[in-house]
């Protein structure tokens, strides 16, 4: 084989190579790569001009296809796949160090491509060419060559390939995260779309749910409203056992033998029903066990009738037993689209038996306070006892424990309901009158020293002085 034809071989070789540099080069997201690859070429294209020294010019080729061929292994390292990764490989052009020996090998590529361009073409004489001044220079260049390859393929001991692959592992890492983050962002936009559609959809429940309650009619009559602003707690030290006993009733298990759902206090005028109802209220609103409370007043409109208690009751549950509040749409809509105020069987049958009835068997007790039942206009008497009937015949058939405090005088209509049998075997009562003498004076010995010793102490201690047993004499009165 002769020697023009193995040069030509390897030079067409190297053009191959560097050709395919150059198209597999364009867009790989690394700037240069294709800028090198051309000047190879033009230097290439100078070196076949020049085919006088056989063994300097195969000297400078072979150089330039190692390099080539470092070029096109560097390359399939940054482009590995298919344009699949072309975001992934056009950041490879952010690493400082592959920037940096790509421009360095372009700097001395050019200086090479520079010197190349000094080759000139010499005669045909054998013995002229073994001593043509390109021989010289084609083994420079082919020396340059050689630096220019060690250096852009092994600086710093580390070789352009691991240089590649580790800043594509960096790169791949930082994608992943960038991945992650926007699954994470999607998946942070997606809970948050469902928390604002949950949001609009509970604002629209609300708003449903407040609108239908607002339709049912309702008196001011709870323990704690504005109109009952005149009750108060007792004393503290007063009332204690009797006090004690009603925290027992309500809070012993319903199972107990010597449990009765119904407890009735009964009582003179001014002996205290009212602030023992009010306390009874608070105690149990404390404990979280407060369903409604319903407090009679003499002459006050609503407040005077049985017209609105079970409404009121079922409005005051509604408000404030969460666990009611969905399952009682059907029941509450039911009830209203048959009338707005309905007479006391069905509304008892609605809203006292059907919407406690609701709630699952272990709801923790709950008590229902009605003060003052003696209170109603003397039209409402029978409506009274029947109201009464209502609440104790429906108690055995609400799942739940449900009890019922009622505090009266001891009017003759209200008596002969409460001794009725129906009430015998469900209540429990208590006579305020039956409580001992002693216990009352101290009751009221308590009332007044805390009375009078809101006086100012000027007055205070006239009044003393004038009456140093004054407590004693006005608890005797």
């Amino acid at each position: 084989m002769s020697s023009d034809f193995k040069f030509d071989s390897a030079t067409s070789a190297a053009r191959i190579v560097l050709e395919f540099v150059c198209k597999g080069a364009s867009g790989c997201g690394v700037p240069g790569v294709e800028s090198a690859a051309n000047l190879l070429l033009g230097v290439v294209q100078q070196v076949k001009k020049v085919k006088e020294n056989d063994s300097a010019c195969k000297g400078l080729i072979d150089e330039i296809s190692a390099l080539s061929s470092t070029l096109k292994s560097t390359l399939e390292v940054i482009a590995p796949h298919s344009t699949s990764e072309s975001a992934s490989s056009a950041r490879l052009g952010s690493s400082e160090e592959l920037s940096v020996r790509i421009n360095d090998l372009l700097v001395d590529l050019e200086r090479v491509a520079k010197r190349a361009g000094g080759l000139k073409k010499s005669g045909r004489m054998r013995k002229w060419l073994l001593s043509s001044p390109n021989a010289e220079l084609l083994g420079e260049l082919a020396l340059n060559v050689s630096k220019a390859r060690e250096r852009f393929a092994f600086r710093g001991q580390i070789s352009i390939e691991m240089l590649i692959l580790d800043v594509r592992a960096k790169l791949e890492r930082e994608a992943e995260e960038a991945r992650l983050a926007r699954v994470r962002e999607a998946e942070e936009a997606r809970l948050a779309r469902e928390n604002e559609a949950r949001e609009r959809e509970r604002v629209r429940q609300d708003q449903e749910w407040s609108d239908l309650l607002a339709r049912l009619p309702h008196a001011d009559a709870s323990y704690s409203s504005n109109a009952q602003s005149r009750h108060h707690r007792p004393l503290e030290g007063t009332r204690v056992d009797l006090l004690n006993d009603l925290d027992k009733w309500a809070t012993r298990d319903a199972a107990a033998e010597d449990h009765f759902p119904f407890y009735v206090l009964t009582g003179g005028a001014g002996t205290g029903k009212s602030t023992i109802a009010f306390e009874v209220a608070h105690r149990a609103r404390e404990r979280g066990h407060l369903g409604a409370s319903f407090f009679f007043t003499r002459g006050a409109g609503d407040l005077s009738t049985t017209e609105l208690i079970f409404p009121t009751l079922a409005w005051q549950l509604l408000s404030t037993v969460p666990a009611l509040r969905t399952a009682a749409t059907p029941i509450l809509t039911s009830h209203l689209q048959r009338d707005r105020l309905q007479n006391l069987d069905i509304q008892a049958e609605d809203l006292y038996v059907g919407l406690l009835s609701l709630l699952a068997h272990d709801f923790p007790p709950l008590i229902i306070v009605i003060d003052a039942v003696d209170e109603c206009t003397s039209s409402a008497q029978d409506l009274v006892r029947r109201v009464l009937f209502l609440m104790m015949d429906g108690l055995p058939r609400i799942s739940c424990s449900v009890r019922v405090f009622i505090t009266s005088r001891p009017e003759v209509h209200i008596e002969d309901a409460l001794t009725s049998l129906t009430f015998q075997s469900m209540m429990q009562r208590f006579r305020l009158h039956e409580i001992p003498e002693a216990i009352v004076d101290a009751d009221i010995e308590a009332y007044l020293s805390a009375a009078l010793a809101r006086f100012p102490p000027p007055a205070q201690s006239a009044l003393f002085k004038a009456h140093s047993d004054i407590v004693i004499k006005l608890t005797a009165l």
